[in-house]
C-alpha cells in the first residue's frame, strides 16, 4: 500500500501545482506504476522469478531425508501503545546534573495477552512462530519540528527507540543502566523510529 498511500497524502498538493509556471502542461507523479516489494526476502517486481542453491553437508554415513518447505511471513500480531514522553528523568547509577535516562517501557506492558494465552512454562513473551518483531515509534509532525521557527529545522527534536534486555540483578524491580543489555536500536525515517529483532 506504500504507493497509494503516497500518492493519498500528496494528491491535494499536486492539484494545487501550477504546472506551466514550471514548465509541465500538465504534473503529475504516476505512483501507481511504482511497485513495492518484500525487504526480507530480496527485491522481485511483480512476475519475476529467482532460484537459489541449498547445500547440505552430511558428516554420517547415514541417509538423511531432505524436505525444503518455502516459507511466507505474515503479521502474527501488532499491539500499540499510545503515551507521551517523561523529561529529564534520572538513573539512579548515573544520577548526575544534566544526564538523562530514557523512558523505560517493558514490552510486556503491551504483549501481556499473548503471554497469557501461551503455555504456562514458557518465558517468551512473544508468539513461538515468531521469526521477526518491528518496534515503531511514531510522533506527530507538529512535536517533532517547530514549522514557525524562523530558522527551518533549527529546534529538530529525534526521538530515539532502544531495545535492551533487562536482568534485575538485585530484585528490586526498578530499572537502572547497569541492569540493561542493548539489544539493537532503532533508525530514523522523519517522524518514525523503526527497530527489527530476528527470533524475539
Amino acid at each position: 500500500m506504500t504507493s497509494s498511500n503516497i500518492e493519498r497524502v500528496l494528491k491535494e498538493s499536486i492539484m494545487n501545482i501550477k504546472s506551466t509556471a514550471v514548465g509541465f502542461e500538465e504534473f503529475t507523479i504516476p505512483m501507481k506504476d511504482v511497485p513495492q516489494t518484500s525487504w526480507f526476502g530480496g527485491r522481485l517486481s511483480p512476475g519475476e522469478t529467482s532460484t537459489t542453491t541449498f547445500t547440505i553437508e552430511n558428516p554420517t554415513n547415514k541417509t538423511l531425508g531432505i524436505n525444503i518447505i518455502p516459507q511466507k511471513l505474515q503479521l502474527i500480531e501488532k499491539f500499540t501503545l499510545n503515551g507521551t514522553t517523561e523529561t529529564h528523568l534520572q538513573d539512579p547509577i548515573l544520577n548526575k546534573t544534566e544526564t538523562y535516562r530514557p523512558n523505560y517501557i517493558p514490552v510486556s506492558n503491551f504483549t501481556s495477552n499473548i503471554h497469557n494465552e501461551q503455555n504456562s512454562t514458557s518465558t517468551s513473551i512473544f508468539p513461538d512462530n515468531s521469526s521477526l518483531l518491528v518496534l515503531n515509534a511514531n510522533f506527530e509532525f507538529d512535536t517533532f519540528m517547530n514549522q514557525t521557527n524562523p530558522i527551518y529545522a533549527d529546534d529538530l527534536r529525534i526521538s530515539s527507540l532502544y531495545l535492551y534486555d533487562w536482568n534485575d540483578k538485585n530484585s528490586d524491580t526498578a530499572i537502572s543502566s547497569d541492569d540493561l543489555s542493548l539489544v539493537n536500536r532503532g533508525g530514523s525515517w522523519g517522524t518514525v523510529q523503526e527497530l527489527r529483532v530476528t527470533e524475539p
